[in-house]
């Protein structure tokens, strides 16, 4: 069973690899939130996490922005409210009436 440990990013958090899947870890040692299929840092304080071929953000208490996991998401706008462009069969834009958890 191999593990990789990431470097620790400005949120105070690394990702791990471990069994196939990814999961962030805090300081302490604790594993944040769920494990996925894979998971990036996406800046701002935002992670990009894949769970399968669908996609979400994911916030640094390891909990997800959008209620529905999307073929693709894109760049988070941090303003008074979260915004995202998925790809389902057409292009949309999520705006602060979208459905977020």
């Amino acid at each position: 069973m191999a593990r990789t440990e990431y470097d620790y990013d400005s949120n105070g958090l690394a990702r791990v690899y471990e069994n196939t899947k990814w999961f962030l870890l805090d300081k302490n040692g604790n594993q944040v939130g769920e494990r996925y299929s894979y998971i990036e840092e996406w800046g701002e304080g935002f992670y990009k996490a894949e769970q399968g071929i669908k996609k979400n953000i994911l916030r640094t208490d390891g909990s997800v922005v959008l209620k529905e996991w999307h073929n693709d998401v894109f760049k988070v706008q941090k303003d008074s409210s979260y915004s995202a462009t998925p790809f389902a069969s057409q292009r949309q834009i999520l705006r602060q009436d979208t459905p977020m958890v």
